[in-house]
C-alpha cells in the first residue's frame, strides 16, 4: 500500500522547523511554504530544502512566502514558533480571512494547551520529546511525540 504524501507548510524557522521540515521532505511529503518572521531566514530554510544534493532528491520544491494566505493551500500547517507567539500567529492565521477549512493546523508546544487553535476546523498538538538543534541530525524515528 502506498503512503499519502500531505502537502506541510511550516511557520517558524527555527531548530524545529529546520529539522522537521527535511524529515517529512525526505519522508515524501511536500514541504511547500516556509513562512517566518524574519524573510532571510525562511529564504535560507526553503533554499536548504531545494539543494539538489538534499533531503532525497525530492520533486517538490518548497517556497518562502511572506503572505500567510498561501498557507492555506497545505493539507497541514505546522506552528514552530516560541511558545509565546502562538496566540499571535494563530491570530494572525485567523484574521487573514482565508479558508482554513480543510487545513490542519498544528502547534508543537508541550508548554501551551490546545485552546489558541480551537477555532481551527482541525487543529492539534505535535509535541516532540527532544531539544532539537540545525547542527545535530536528528532520526525521528525513534523521538517520541505527544500528540
Amino acid at each position: 500500500m502506498e503512503r499519502k504524501s500531505y502537502k506541510i507548510s511550516f511557520i517558524g524557522c527555527g531548530n524545529l522547523a529546520y529539522r522537521l521540515s527535511m524529515a517529512l521532505k525526505s519522508s515524501g511529503h511536500h514541504v511547500e511554504y516556509i513562512f517566518g518572521r524574519d524573510a532571510n531566514e525562511a529564504q535560507k530554510l526553503t533554499y536548504i530544502l531545494n539543494k539538489p544534493e538534499g533531503v532525497n532528491n525530492s520533486p517538490f520544491l518548497t517556497s518562502s512566502t511572506e503572505n500567510l494566505s498561501d498557507l492555506c493551500k497545505s493539507e497541514i500547517v505546522i506552528l514552530a514558533v516560541n511558545d509565546n507567539s502562538i496566540i499571535d500567529v494563530a491570530d494572525g492565521l485567523k484574521s487573514i480571512g482565508s479558508d482554513f477549512t480543510k487545513t490542519t493546523i498544528l502547534h508543537c508546544s508541550g508548554a501551551t494547551d490546545i485552546s489558541p487553535l480551537k477555532s481551527f476546523v482541525n487543529h492539534g498538538v505535535l509535541y516532540p520529546l527532544m531539544t532539537l538543534s540545525k547542527t545535530k541530525p536528528v532520526d525521528f524515528s525513534i523521538v517520541p511525540f505527544f500528540i
